[in-house]
């Protein structure tokens, strides 16, 4: 019984040892991750909120900016990119008329 009383104190005390210095002596830090560093399915939702925000806000140089941080040599890509792959998926138009309100005021359509 002995035995068992120490290991487990011993799991015990590792497990917690292991989770303060997990959390607290070397956390993980990935706040403000660049958007060309997200996966894809975060990247099309990024886009798709870009394309929101211009819809609501109407401000073309920080909506540019914004897709600038996915593809700096041409910010535009991106978006006809995802434009492209939700039409062959038949995505609703819901969907879709905020990605293609936002290409024609960038020039892009």
């Amino acid at each position: 019984m002995k035995r068992l009383t120490v290991f487990l104190l011993g799991v015990l005390l590792g497990v917690g040892l292991a989770l303060y210095i997990g959390w607290d002596v070397y956390p993980l830090n990935q706040a403000n991750a660049a958007p060309a560093s997200l996966r894809r399915d975060y990247r099309t939702e990024y886009i798709r909120l870009v394309a929101l925000t211009y819809s609501v806000d109407k401000d073309l140089p920080a909506a540019r900016a914004r897709l600038a941080e996915l593809d700096p040599d041409d910010p535009g890509v991106p978006l006809q990119d995802l434009i492209r792959r939700w039409t062959q998926a038949g995505k609703p138009d819901a969907l879709m008329q905020p990605l293609h309100f936002l290409a024609h005021d960038l020039g892009l359509e």
